[in-house]
């Protein structure tokens, strides 16, 4: 899921300097993006881990954005750097909180 929101960012980052190839890549990202989310989380008896997923999209995004924002010539990527940082944060301290909250209850 990381990968796949790495894909998305640079997706968007370069989109103008693809050429006619951008539309077999944005149908390629639709397609395994639309799978993920109908077959994995709304599948009845599946048992993936649908937050588990979110929070590696997620993570993944903040990664990217951070990392990302050096090489981008992209002044909006930029922005994001700080924001994304704190989102790490955020999203691991509520991990951490989560698996000491469980492991207390159990």
């Amino acid at each position: 899921m990381g990968v796949l929101s790495f894909q998305v960012v640079w997706f968007l980052t370069v989109w103008r300097h693809i050429g006619t190839v951008k539309y077999l890549y944005a149908f390629y990202l639709a397609v395994i993006t639309f799978t993920i989310i109908f077959l994995g989380f709304f599948y009845p008896s599946s048992s993936v881990d649908s937050w588990g997923h979110i929070g590696g999209f997620l993570t993944g995004l903040c990664v990217t954005l951070m990392l990302y924002g050096e090489v981008a010539e992209h002044e909006n990527i930029k922005k994001f750097r700080i924001p994304s940082f704190i989102g790490i944060i955020v999203i691991l301290g509520g991990a951490l909180g989560l698996a000491m909250l469980r492991s207390t209850i159990n």
